[in-house]
């Protein structure tokens, strides 16, 4: 969106784990225990469009305690079990400030995450092996009680004058019994099939639950609050969409029940499996574009100010319109449970050995995934892709270990949904208004002439590069009156998707790895030998051109 700063820190990451083992107590084959901390760390800060914007700064960090015991036992020759409990308990710590840049004062406010915030999971479990019929049929059933706690506390959440920052106190719990069966049949020397069946359960994370600020669709609020304010939700996370005519409510868990069955061909050279799935979402947790009765928009939305945005006709049929923050001008978006969803597929591998020195690896997937309900393409779906790559091991007097030739490989991906064709890095919609809001914000202001009345901030503008006033470039790059992508131009607030698809590309890379001393190895890369311009499909980043990279590794 041309914002003017949007720095993100560097991840910070601690770590430490300890285990303990013993063998032999009893019935108990293993018995181990682990702790762990994992603390990590980042932050973001952002500007609009205009120097005069505030600055938002954003840190958090989650430190994350674990604590697991795991036994393995087993009943005959034949069965094999592993049993077990673990927790883990997150705390949160958050801060935000926006500093006007005329006083460069800091005011808090809420943070991305409401600060002080606890979220634990606990759950037991247990799981059973069986060889039903010796060297030929393996089955296994797998048990799991999951247990999640999410609070937070309004005292934690305050300004410098003590004032509350719009977090309440709370407290949810979700739980829930899931299992995962499998059966396994050796057919013969070569050949193995397996089937899987599993019930999958999770319940919403800090971020479905808490957070608070710009995401890649927009100004985001928590559920809770938009429930609070008599919020609708969009039948899409896309822009002018009409309501479903349900109010949102507290968010639920979901639940996944999965299906598979594949195929595994072992040979002395050759390594091949295949299998396809089936997995239904009951409940998904999904983002989803909020709606207000219109003339009944409310003023602030989880502490923030909020306006209302120009109705769209099928808005202005039901009377309903969206609101937006002065932070961004899509409208606010919630993660709230909605409807039903399906993903099938297929997902391939293969390794095979040409000779003792040569070996050729490969794997390739293919998903499809719908909303059921209404029928239509799931969010930010991966198109189809493989890797395949040529190894070289020379022989042991070579210093080099290993020479290998890859390509990674994308089809295009043209089933976008509604909020795909919103998303900055993907659709990239703009609407005419947009583009006039970037002409006259800082960023290119040092590219811009005034016009005829000699002050900046007009129409007729010259944008120098291309000698072209606003008006112009307006005009011919969303005519009023014009149909781009689907999309007929009505007027300044008519969004348009610049894409409608995410391009195929191939890349091909050439890697190697070498001893130089005993405790010293180096590995080099020449990366994308085709110097191709491409995106991976929803990451927002073009691909770099022809790059060389190396790593050096010290082991003692």
């Amino acid at each position: 969106m041309g914002r003017l700063r949007s720095d993100f820190e560097p991840q910070d990451l601690k770590f430490f784990y300890g285990r303990y083992e013993k063998q032999g107590l009893g019935f108990i084959d293993t018995l181990t225990g682990t702790f762990s901390i994992n603390s990590q760390s980042d932050g973001s800060i952002r500007q609009g469009l205009n120097a005069t914007d505030r600055t938002i700064r954003d840190e958090s960090r989650v430190d994350s305690f674990g604590y697991l015991i795991q036994a393995t036992t087993h009943l005959t020759d034949r069965n094999a079990t592993v049993f077990g409990a673990e927790i883990y308990d997150e705390h949160i710590a958050a801060y935000r400030d926006e500093t006007d840049p005329q006083t460069q004062i800091p005011i808090v406010k809420r943070a991305l995450y409401p600060n002080g915030s606890r979220y634990m999971t606990f759950g037991i479990f247990a799981q059973d092996t069986l060889e039903v019929v010796r060297n030929r049929l393996r089955a296994t059933l797998g048990l799991r009680y999951t247990r999640v706690g999410f609070r937070t506390f309004a005292g934690r959440n305050l300004d410098q004058q003590g004032n509350s920052l719009g977090v309440i106190d709370t407290k949810r719990t979700f739980d829930d019994l899931t299992y995962n069966a499998g059966v396994s049949l050796q057919v013969n020397t070569f050949l193995t099939l397996h089937f899987l069946n599993g019930r999958g359960f999770r319940a919403p994370n800090l971020n479905d639950l808490g957070a608070l600020g710009l995401n890649d669709l927009g100004f985001e609020v928590p559920a809770e609050a938009a429930a609070a304010a008599g919020a609708f939700a969009g039948l899409s996370d896309g822009e002018g969409v009409a309501s479903t005519g349900r109010k949102v409510s507290e968010l639920r868990a979901e639940r996944l029940f999965n299906y598979e069955f594949g195929a595994t061909i072992r040979l002395k050279r050759l390594y091949l499996r295949s299998q396809i799935f089936d997995s239904e979402l009951k409940d998904p947790i999904v983002r989803r574009t909020m709606l207000f009765p219109a003339g009944q928009a409310p003023a602030m939305l989880a502490n923030v100010s909020v306006t209302p945005i120009p109705q769209t006709p099928v808005q202005a049929a039901q009377k309903m319109t969206g609101v937006a923050t002065s932070l961004d001008p899509r409208a606010v978006k919630a993660f709230i449970n909605e409807g039903q969803a399906k993903y099938y597929g297929i997902d391939n591998s293969i390794r095979l050995l040409i000779t003792d020195r040569l070996s050729i690896e490969g794997n390739h997937s293919f998903l499809v995934g719908r909303e059921l309900n209404p029928n239509r393409f799931i969010r930010r779906l991966p198109p189809q892709q493989g890797f395949i790559s040529l190894r070289f091991q020379p022989r042991s007097r070579s210093p080099i270990d290993w020479i290998e030739l890859s390509g990674n490989i994308s089809g295009s991906q043209e089933r976008l949904s509604g909020g795909d064709i919103t998303d900055e890095r993907i659709g990239a919609a703009r609407r005419r208004r947009d583009i006039a809001d970037f002409f006259q914000g800082t960023l290119a202001r040092s590219f811009i002439s005034p016009g005829t009345d000699g002050i900046l901030g007009s129409a007729d503008d010259l944008f120098r590069p291309t000698n072209e006033t606003l008006s112009q470039i307006r005009d011919r790059v969303l005519p009023v009156g014009s149909t781009i992508n689907g999309v007929k131009i009505l007027d300044d607030n008519t969004r348009v998707p610049l894409y409608t698809s995410t391009g195929a590309f191939a890349s091909i890379n050439l890697r190697a790895g070498m001893t130089i001393s005993e405790n010293v190895r180096l590995n080099v890369g020449l990366m994308n030998l085709l110097d191709r311009n491409y995106r991976v499909h929803g990451s927002g980043i073009d691909a770099p051109g022809l790059n060389f990279h190396f790593g050096l590794r010290y082991s003692f």
